[in-house]
């Protein structure tokens, strides 16, 4: 069969999108997904995060832009309403953690504060073929330094692999045999890992084989309507042919619908990231998009992309990363937003 697409201009792609965009808009609000019930607490929706049965604000702090300067931010961010923290012992060269840590402690909340961190120094691939003793050891390492940037004795959820490549890595015998012995040790309540590239696979390989609970990966428009995902795919493959510049950054854009029913069903919490990623969505395509499914609003086109993931119902939080107070009163001010207005 000829692929009709592989001609097309930006300009007619952008086009199309518009066609594509309003049969979905069309669609009911079963196709959709209608957005999970929340518990509103001054103005922001908290939701239940998987067979955990921690409740999360809806929309969590994403750490990698948190630093010593922004504690300002990070401090007004807890006191309006957000208890989810997402961190990564490697974001900002580990100053993220140690912002944070020192926020959460001067505030005396930590009993009232989800946080959430992960291996992100570990490269579990290379970690596959080690032993035992060398797993647990580069594991409890990677663990203790998070945890005294932090200052805190344990972590609510613990992200290991971090960024996986592969299903082998969230199906590591090793690795999870260490994950029970720190949960034993008090030191993690409940696992998880993030992927950033073959997310479908992994994901489903992980929620297979029933052991994580919580699971974190791109989640956006373009991974949830795989028309719209292939406009995006198919404009920079178009550009890179053609020799134009192309986004800076390239990300596969899969189908994430079946994870999610999967995650759902065995109660396994999700966390999206990449919810307004230029990887995932392209300036071109900004403004067609948000005519055609929040025609009319003073929505931000952030507010109308995080909005979109949150009225998924398998989804309990997304991650925003909110790097001055303009972005967190946008973020606020979700929970009270709809895509009609």
């Amino acid at each position: 069969m000829v692929d009709k697409t592989k001609d097309l201009t930006r300009r007619e792609f952008v086009q199309t999108v518009g066609m594509g965009a309003a049969a979905l808009a069309a669609a009911s609000p079963a196709t959709l997904g209608l957005s999970m019930p929340s518990t509103i607490k001054n103005g922001m929706g908290y939701r239940i995060l998987g067979r955990t049965g921690l409740e999360v604000s809806e929309v969590s702090l994403g750490g990698v832009a948190a630093s010593a300067s922004g504690a300002n931010l990070i401090r007004a961010a807890l006191s309006q309403g957000i208890n989810f923290i997402e961190a990564g012992s490697n974001f900002k060269n580990a100053l993220a953690e140690t912002a944070i840590g020192q926020v959460v402690k001067s505030m005396g909340i930590r009993d009232k504060v989800v946080i959430l961190t992960k291996t992100a120094n570990l490269v579990m691939d290379r970690l596959l073929d080690a032993s035992s003793s060398e797993v647990e050891k580069a594991v409890r390492e990677e663990l203790e330094g998070s945890l005294k940037r932090f200052q805190t004795d344990y972590f609510d959820v613990y992200l290991s692999p971090y960024a996986a490549n592969s299903p082998k890595e969230v199906t590591f015998a090793a690795l999870q045999e260490v994950l029970e012995k720190l949960k034993k040790e008090g030191k993690i309540r409940f696992t998880g890992f993030s992927t950033h590239y073959d997310y479908v696979n992994i994901c489903m390989a992980a929620i297979a084989g029933g052991y994580y609970d919580v699971i974190m990966f791109p989640i956006n428009i373009a991974t949830l309507q795989p028309r719209i995902g292939k406009i995006v795919l198919d404009a920079k493959k178009a550009d890179k042919e053609t020799g134009k510049k192309r986004d800076p950054e390239e990300r596969p854009i899969l189908n994430v619908r079946d994870v999610l029913q999967a995650a759902q069903q065995k109660k396994v919490g999700v966390v999206a990231i990449k919810g307004a990623h230029e990887a995932f969505l392209p300036l071109f395509i900004r403004d067609q998009l948000k005519n055609e499914f929040a025609k009319d609003t003073k929505l931000s086109f952030h507010q109308f992309a995080y909005r979109y993931v949150l009225d998924q119902p398998q989804v309990s939080s997304i991650s925003m990363r909110m790097a001055n107070m303009v972005h967190l009163q946008e973020a606020l001010a979700l929970s009270q937003k709809t895509l009609k207005g």
